[in-house]
């Protein structure tokens, strides 16, 4: 009889120590979101503005990106307009030659 009351109030107080672990583990739970709720609304905070970056970033390199093939298009096209004038020139060098020498032989004559 005095066994069962002894084993009665043994199982008792480990009921109740373990309830007393599970609000404790709890508690603490709480407490550290409480505790590590500023750092989390700046991780939040950092990923919203690393997608933002990363947004634009991407819609800077597309607007650079097309301003960049226009200016290369544009040297492109202004290189080989020098290289059809030079050509141009060449060409009326050598007609001048020619034609100055056509003339020198018509005096010589």
């Amino acid at each position: 009889m005095i066994n069962a009351k002894i084993n009665s109030a043994f199982n008792s107080w480990l009921e109740y120590i373990e309830v007393i672990k599970r609000t404790e583990a709890l508690m603490k739970k709480v407490g550290n979101r409480i505790r590590l709720a500023g750092v989390s609304k700046s991780i939040n905070r950092w990923k919203e503005y690393s997608g933002k970056r990363k947004w634009l970033r991407r819609f800077c390199t597309r607007m650079i990106g097309g301003t960049r093939v226009k200016m290369l298009a544009a040297g492109l096209d202004k290189w080989k307009q020098g290289l059809h004038n030079s050509e141009l020139e060449q060409i009326e060098l050598e007609l001048q030659s020619a034609y100055s020498e056509l003339e020198g032989k018509d005096e010589g004559e």
